[in-house]
């Protein structure tokens, strides 16, 4: 990263008063803004490496703390409102664009359910955005489950909205053990279960995108590691064939776990993604 670039944080109230962090690293005369979404259970710390190498490019990056993750309000690993969640995301991205002291691109980058987040903007069409890449949008479930672990979710939250259901695997983000064991040994980390409230909302908000797929005509990447073991790859497909955009793209990383910019071949993922964004500046 530019040394001459330091963090800045900072926050705002996000809907229903929630106190939502922010951290970005404005690089003077940068050629776009790109704002980082991260993924379930993480914050937006673990996209420091993220941030670097989009700083290093030429532009500025922008990231929050979601809702119920990291350093901001809310209890840690629940989401208690999706269309929230996806509010406060809008008006991060602008408070972004309205900071630009001359216009230019901003991009979205989402992983996971940042994903889909990032995919539920596009498709609402209520901020200006002019490019986004999603990684491991989850889509398609990999984790198996009893068949009657969605049913019972869907029941407890609506009676205990609370009630633990399912957590992720730590070894299955990546194939990198320093990776897992940063992961693990994060206090910023929700390493319990998800609840019923969370996981039907997700579930809802997966359901909902599937829909609406076809309003997406904003130029959009799709990653995906092919041996994904938390959301299959083949979310990534389906996303890309029913987005309408006209300018899309595809990228599979054979063998690759979840989190395809913290695996072992992080620097082809980056690199990827860097030379799609500078075609879209």
């Amino acid at each position: 990263m530019d040394p001459a670039v330091t963090p800045q944080t900072g926050g705002f109230r996000g809907e229903g008063g929630v106190p939502i962090h922010t951290v970005a690293w404005p690089l003077p005369g940068a050629r776009a803004d790109v704002v980082v979404v991260h993924g379930y259970a993480e914050h937006a710390g673990r996209y420091e490496h993220v941030a670097a190498a989009l700083v290093g490019a030429g532009f500025s990056a922008h990231a929050l703390d979601q809702r119920g993750h990291g350093r901001s309000g809310g209890s840690l690993g629940e989401i208690d409102s999706w269309a929230r969640l996806v509010g406060d995301l809008e008006s991060f991205i602008s408070s972004v664009r309205s900071s630009q002291e001359t216009k230019r691109p901003l991009f979205l980058v989402g992983h996971s359910m940042g994903a889909l987040a990032t995919a539920t903007v596009l498709a609402r069409r209520r901020v200006e955005v002019d490019a986004a890449v999603m990684s491991g949008i989850p889509l398609v479930q990999k984790v198996e489950t009893s068949p009657l672990v969605i049913p019972l979710m869907k029941l407890m939250s609506r009676v205990t909205p609370r009630l633990p259901i399912t957590a992720l695997e730590a070894d299955y983000i990546s194939r990198d053990p320093d990776v897992v064991e940063a992961y693990v040994s994060d206090p910023f980390v929700y390493r319990g279960k998800i609840n019923a409230r969370t996981g039907t909302g997700i579930l809802a908000a997966t359901d909902w995108l599937r829909n609406h797929l076809g309003d997406i005509d904003q130029p959009v990447l799709f990653l995906c590691g092919t041996d994904d073991k938390l959301t299959a790859a083949e979310g990534s497909t389906i996303a890309y064939e029913g987005v309408a955009s006209s300018d899309k793209n595809i990228e599979r990383y054979e063998g690759l776990y979840h989190e395809v910019f913290n695996e072992p071949e992080r620097e082809t993922v980056l690199s990827d993604m860097l030379s799609w964004l500078e075609k879209h500046v």
